[in-house]
């Protein structure tokens, strides 16, 4: 049984994707997980690559493609192919944000044998729309960094970072009613409006190998949609099946969390008690105001626990693990 990654081409982006995938395909790396081909800079010329990797004959191969980065179509043809086993890695669903339809998804990703979900409610979700094959539940991204580097210090507070693409963080402009509050902003910004507010800071874009020794803040915030009082509208809804992978970066950095209470990584997030889970921001600025240093200190201890475990891919690696040791198993059944 030989294993393959569909390699990707991961540029810096300034945003979550670039770095889930760049880190999965060193973790493919780090477990001997071979290449089918290097992918070029140039998009023409990676098709041309994708092409001539679907043509080779990979009998007894087992593939591991990162969804959604490869054309559709060459699924499918990998799909056709015999003696071939594909596990896709999820990182986003696009009909749940509106961008496809569930029937139209699951013809893609019924091409797979397996699939690493992000968590019980994405799996839910994919079962309930019709995905037939098996499920591994990841728990949470890693974030591959270097965990003895200093990062900036996590101490009681009221300021709460945000990173991400803020031109689509609608709810962005109703953190100036959050008086009690102050944020500092970082990534893709053009708003006006944002850097207008009086309690938040802009701190510009920092690439994300280097964003979790710079982070500064009391807190990380995990938000999303049109409103404060909740996560609504279709990114909202999406927090209530996908892992951000803004949670695994503020982790990285030290930071406890403040996470909407219906998102799926709500449970993670008390299991391993490593911030506050809130109905709305309001909530949030009321728990902030009245939290313990010694509870704080205590969400710190777990933050740092985890963080040594996403540095080394632990959760990546033990959900490959585990497909890999169900293939090896049925293979000489």
């Amino acid at each position: 049984m030989q294993l393959y990654q569909y390699n990707v081409y991961t540029p810096e982006t300034f945003s979550a994707s670039g770095k889930a995938k760049k880190d999965v395909s060193q973790i493919f790396k780090e477990m001997d997980i071979g290449d089918i081909y290097m992918p070029s800079r140039h998009r023409i010329i990676r098709i041309l690559q994708q092409s001539a990797a679907v043509l080779k004959h990979h009998r007894d191969a087992v593939i591991f493609i990162q969804y959604p980065a490869v054309i559709d179509g060459f699924i499918k043809a990998m799909r056709r192919k015999s003696g071939v086993t594909l596990v896709g890695i999820l990182h986003d669903i696009s009909c749940i944000r509106g961008e496809s339809t569930p029937q139209a998804e699951m013809e893609v990703l019924n091409c797979f044998d397996w699939l690493i979900s992000h968590n019980p409610s994405m799996t839910g979700f994919l079962r309930q729309n019709g995905y037939r094959g098996n499920v591994v539940d990841l728990g949470i991204f890693d974030y591959l960094h270097d965990p003895q580097r200093p990062t900036m210090p996590a101490e009681p507070g009221n300021t709460v970072c945000f990173a991400g693409n803020l031109d689509k963080s609608a709810f962005l402009p109703a953190l100036g009613t959050l008086s009690d509050l102050r944020f500092l902003l970082y990534g893709v910004n053009h708003l006006n409006t944002v850097r207008e507010l009086p309690n938040a800071d802009y701190r510009g874009m920092i690439p994300s190998d280097e964003i979790p020794y710079q982070l500064e803040g009391s807190f990380g915030l995990v938000w999303d949609g049109e409103r404060i009082d909740g996560c609504s509208g279709i990114l909202g809804n999406y927090l209530r099946y996908n892992n951000p992978h803004k949670l695994s970066l503020y982790i990285s950095a030290g930071k406890p969390v403040v996470v909407w209470n219906k998102a799926a990584v709500a449970p993670f997030v008390r299991q391993h008690q490593i911030g506050l889970t809130v109905d709305s921001l309001g909530d949030a600025q009321q728990q902030i105001n009245s939290l313990r240093p010694d509870v704080y200190q205590n969400m710190v201890e777990h933050v740092y626990s985890l963080k040594q475990q996403l540095a080394q891919g632990h959760f990546m690696k033990t959900a490959l693990q585990t497909v890999i040791k169900q293939l090896e198993t049925e293979q000489y059944e």
